[in-house]
Order: structure tokens, then sequence, then C-alpha cells
């Protein structure tokens, strides 16, 4: 469970920033639950949660207009791709709590959720035109 304390650490935000984080909190808690529990109520850990302009701005590669910014973006450590497998396997669950992931090909050791549709409006979405020219296929559990 993502606490806000966790999520802002000691940022100070907006009242519109607290509430976009509080539906995507509500969000990601829910189906990290069901995760956790179907892998034997495995740990889950935050790696980004939410950042600054200015902190932003020293992450290499983030999205200048990176939703963690505004509240509505996480990022959960996954290691061994156990989350990916599963997101990809409970696309319905995704679509019912309104969850969107970044394709898991482009993330290392996490997978990105985010509250609010890309661009694209893809469930899985490509986060860069760099990304979509080295992917190869479509985003299948194999592809992991």
């Amino acid at each position: 469970m993502i606490t806000t304390e966790q999520y802002f650490g000691k940022e100070l935000v907006s009242p519109e920033i607290a509430d976009n984080a509080k539906i995507l909190l509500l969000k990601v808690n829910t189906f990290l639950e069901l995760y956790s529990k179907a892998h034997g109520d495995r740990e889950v850990k935050m790696t980004s949660g939410f950042r600054s302009p200015e902190y932003n701005k020293t992450i290499p590669n983030a999205a200048p207009n990176s939703k963690h910014m505004s509240g509505q973006a996480v990022d959960i450590f996954d290691g061994d791709k156990e989350l990916a497998r599963f997101c990809l396997q409970k696309v319905r669950l995704l679509e019912e709590y309104g969850l969107f992931c970044e394709d898991m090909r482009c993330t290392r050791n996490w997978v990105h959720f985010q509250s609010i549709p890309p661009r694209s409006g893809s469930r899985f979405f490509i986060p860069t035109l760099k990304w979509a020219a080295r992917l190869k296929g479509p985003l299948t559990l194999e592809s992991l």
C-alpha cells in the first residue's frame, strides 16, 4: 500500500495535485492489492512518486510533461517482470480501474502506472518516438 506520505515525501503541493494523487493511489493500491494476493502477499515498492518540475529535470530521460508532476503517475519496482506479466494478464482490471501503463519493454525494472490516458489512448503506451522506432511487434508476455 502506497501512502500519500510516501508518494509526496516532503513536497508541498497544490490541492489539485493532492486530489490527483488520491485518485491515482486509490486505483493503483486496489490493483496492487490483487497482484500481491495473487503472488503470495508479495511486497510492492514504489520507485518514483511525485516529482516537482525541478526534480523531474534531473531524471535522465524523464518526459518534460511527466504525469508524475501532476500527481497522476507512479512507478512500482518490478525486477523480475512479474508485475508486468500480471498487468498484461489483467487488462480488464486496468480498464476497470482506469489505469494506463507505459509499455514494459521501455522500463528496466519498474511498471509505470498513470491514471489518465496518454495521447494515444492505449492501455499500454510507448512513451517516445525513439522507443517506438526501437520496438519490434506488439507487447506480449513473450516480448517482456
